[in-house]
This record gives structure tokens, C-alpha cells and sequence, in this order.
């Protein structure tokens, strides 16, 4: 038995992701999976694999947000760890809302 964790590593920029899958992948324990943008990761958290872990950008093309994302992740697998990224200088911790919110 594994005690590896998956991790879904959710953003729209390929480099972004490319860069945390590689590190991700060089990382002890962990078993990264990569979703470019909130359709895929929907599609992935409503699937049957196990997620551990969901890292999301906070801002994604389109009109899902990584904290909606985040937000669905958690109504579909309440135990699951969230970790949000941005390099959005614009935005603010009190921005982000509460786990749950």
C-alpha cells in the first residue's frame, strides 16, 4: 500500500503547471496529476480517483475561479487539503475567503 498522495495541480498557464508537475514529480510521496483550467479539474474531482491534495491558481481564464474550484472540491471531498497559488499582485490575503465559504 502507497502512501503516496495525489495531488490535482490546477492552472491555465502550461508553464505553470509544467512547473509544479515537475516539482511535484521530484517530490517524495506525492503523485501529481495536472488540470489545465476548471473544466478538467472539475471533470477530475468528479471522477473516481482518490485526490488528496488540490493546488489551485486563484485566477483562471474564463468565469470559474480557482476558489470556485476549490469550493466544489471541497463539497465533493470534505477532507481534502486545498493549498491556492496566485501571481496576482493585485490580490489580497482577505481576499480569499475561509475553507468552506
Amino acid at each position: 500500500m502507497s502512501n503516496h498522495k495525489t495531488v490535482l495541480i490546477v492552472d491555465d498557464d502550461a508553464l505553470v503547471l509544467e512547473s509544479m508537475l515537475l516539482l511535484f514529480s521530484a517530490t517524495d510521496g506525492f503523485d501529481p496529476i495536472a488540470a489545465r483550467g476548471a473544466t478538467d479539474a472539475t471533470a477530475i474531482l468528479h471522477g473516481s480517483r482518490n485526490i488528496d491534495v488540490l493546488v489551485a491558481d486563484i485566477v483562471l481564464a474564463g468565469t470559474v475561479s480557482g476558489l470556485d474550484v476549490c469550493r466544489r472540491a471541497i463539497e465533493r471531498r470534505p477532507g481534502i487539503a486545498i493549498v491556492v497559488i496566485t501571481a496576482d499582485p493585485e490580490l489580497h490575503r482577505e481576499d480569499i475567503t475561509d475553507r468552506g465559504v
